[in-house]
């Protein structure tokens, strides 16, 4: 996937670096049969396949990776497609019916920029979730985004949460330590840069994520059941801070029109 993913991330920074939108417009088609491709290659989202880290510094003539697994090089390459193209695209593309951005990642820029992604302002009804103790994506820059959006959009904030409230990273080897203390037993080097993505709002006083749990899926769920046309009121979005008093910081709509 590391060439194959030109299709994806070319038109995407055409569009980053010099504000023109028809390469992605015309490349819709050849994204979504693309990434359904590596869907079809992956096993529980883990890719291990392609030319992994090429021209490494290693044992024996250079070439294919020496050092680093080609799973870790293929899955990195593959979730780039997904978080940082397709998450803006799906808010822009004509048939997406509505979105919902879960600690950031693209849509935190909204209008923030007078061209490219960070520019797109969708017209389709949205919800933004952040944890207020987010270090990787301030839920600040969340609130400025959801200042941005057309109504109807809503914005929930969950208390004391960190990045990784949404994902179930926080549990994996939890009894061990965490993933950073597993990587360290296993001598795996994390780069400083990568470390909050692997720990932020694992440790206390953060909110442990499987407290706020509940109350993300019945958001995610009532948003797309409303939107869907399944629910005609937004009850199951209403008094979530009444539900959730401990989780919920704060539950902001707009209804528009």
């Amino acid at each position: 996937p590391e060439w194959g993913s030109t299709a994806v991330l070319a038109p995407w920074q055409a569009w980053t670096w010099y504000g023109d939108r028809r390469p992605v417009e015309a490349s819709f088609e050849t994204i979504e049969r693309y990434l359904a491709y590596l869907d079809s290659r992956s096993e529980h989202g883990i890719l291990s396949y392609g030319l992994g880290d090429w021209f490494d510094i290693g044992p024996g003539a250079p070439g294919m990776s020496k050092l680093t697994p080609r799973g870790i090089t293929a899955t990195a390459v593959y979730y780039q497609d997904l978080t940082t193209a397709v998450e803006a695209l799906a808010a822009t593309d004509p048939k997406v019916t509505t979105f919902i951005g879960l600690a950031g990642a693209t849509v935190g820029s909204f209008g923030q920029t007078k061209t490219g992604s960070g520019s797109v302002v969708p017209h389709q009804p949205g919800m933004l979730m952040s944890g207020t103790s987010d270090h990787v994506v301030s839920h600040l820059g969340m609130i400025a985004a959801y200042g941005r959006m057309l109504s109807p959009k809503r914005l929930i904030l969950l208390r004391g949460a960190g990045h990784l409230v949404f994902a179930d990273l926080c549990e994996v080897g939890s009894s061990h330590g965490g993933l950073l203390s597993i990587a360290a037993v296993l001598h795996v080097p994390i780069p400083a840069s990568l470390v909050p993505l692997a720990s932020d709002g694992c440790r206390a006083p953060d909110l442990p994520p499987p407290e706020a749990w509940p109350v993300i899926r019945q958001a995610v769920t009532a948003q797309l059941r409303h939107v869907f046309g399944f629910d005609t009121s937004t009850a199951g979005l209403a008094d979530l801070g009444t539900a959730y008093p401990r989780v919920v910081a704060a539950n902001r709509a707009s209804p528009g029109p």
